[in-house]
């Protein structure tokens, strides 16, 4: 339900001077982690990590397991073998309602390596099994489709973006 940042986008001035105001909110862990992953992406990066690391040591498994996804964010330029497997073995413990944001980063990780066949059946299992997860489920399902489209496969890209018409057309 949290509208956290899953893309690198960076935040306009208004959102990210908000985005500080909730990393800043010390009695609210929930905002501290809406701000930093909007944060992760404009020159406060190094507060904003420094938070997800200490959320991600956090009592509460949701909010842990949402910082140390976000984190992920932050390594998927250097990420090597051994992260992707620590990964993926992290994200088969984590809460099935957490899963699909781990599987749309691991995605964007694919898609850098220049993986698109691993990138699109990461992106495709958010729809595909987290769907009520609505605003992901639909960027997923774009990134897939452009995931396809790298592999030539153009009908099947089609295919998914016409499923994001008419499914989440708004």
């Amino acid at each position: 339900v949290v509208p956290i940042a899953w893309r690198a986008a960076p935040p306009d001035a208004a959102l990210e001077a908000r985005a500080a105001q909730w990393l800043a909110s010390e009695k609210l862990p929930a905002a501290r982690l809406l701000g930093a992953s909007w944060l992760l992406s404009t020159s406060q990066r190094a507060p904003a990590t420094a938070v997800l690391e200490e959320l991600a040591k956090s009592s509460d498994s949701r909010l842990a397991g949402l910082a140390q996804i976000q984190l992920w964010r932050t390594k998927l330029v250097t990420a090597k073998p051994a992260d992707i497997s620590r990964w993926l073995s992290q994200l088969e413990k984590t809460q099935p309602d957490i899963q699909a944001a781990g599987w749309y980063v691991l995605g964007d990780l694919f898609s850098r390596q220049n993986q698109p066949e691993q990138a699109a059946l990461a992106y495709l299992k958010v729809p595909l099994l987290f769907r009520q997860q609505r605003a992901l489920a639909a960027d997923a399902l774009l990134a897939g489709g452009k995931q396809l489209e790298k592999m030539g496969q153009a009908n099947e890209a089609a295919g998914l973006y016409r499923e994001l018409v008419r499914d989440f057309a708004h």
